[in-house]
């Protein structure tokens, strides 16, 4: 019963979203009857039932992004995997997804979240796990977490705080590689 959404959209251009969802809902073996009023009910939930009947190749990035956040969700698992889900939207669809999300965490849903932008994480999450080079360096609420820096931090405070520096130090070396020919030229 685990829903995930991939920042790489997972949705067929060729079909509808009706057909997208339907295509999916038969691989999580959700009945014919119970299919069609998910469908009908989550693409009323997030504003495309009036596209139900459109190419996906026509959508915006945000309506693919819709399409792909509902997509996970017609089987209606309890446990949802969301990896960046408001990256490279704009403002206006970036709000909906994410009060989208608000409401799936009401509906009693365990979500898990990953992002790096922390108005994100700030507005949907009860706890928060902060990993710094593949360590777990915090797990709390939000409260806990301000409370270690100050009463007006933001999470961005708590992160720089935690991990010791707003960008990691630059190596020695240059970060770029120039691959060199076999002969020793550079291809350039």
């Amino acid at each position: 019963r685990i829903g995930a959404v991939t920042e790489k959209l997972i949705v067929y251009d060729r079909l509808t979203p009706i057909e997208n969802l339907k295509v999916f809902g038969r691989l999580y073996k959700v009945p014919g009857s119970e299919l069609s009023s998910r469908i009908e009910k989550l693409l009323k939930l997030v504003d495309l039932w009036e596209w139900r009947d459109s190419l996906v190749s026509n959508f915006s990035s945000g309506m693919r992004q819709r399409l792909n956040l509902i997509r996970a969700l017609i089987h209606d698992p309890e446990i949802i995997f969301l990896d960046e889900p408001t990256v490279g939207l704009d403002p206006a669809t970036t709000v909906n997804i994410r009060e989208f999300i608000a409401q799936l965490s009401q509906e009693g849903r365990t979500i898990i979240l990953t992002t790096h932008q922390m108005e994100v994480a700030e507005k949907l999450s009860h706890r928060i796990c902060i990993i710094d080079q593949g360590t777990i360096i915090a797990l709390e609420t939000l409260d806990d977490l301000k409370a270690k820096v100050g009463p007006d931090a933001t999470l961005e405070d708590v992160f720089i705080k935690l991990t010791g520096s707003r960008m990691r130090d630059a190596p020695k070396k240059s970060r770029f590689f120039i691959p060199q020919r076999r002969w020793g030229r550079r291809p350039f």
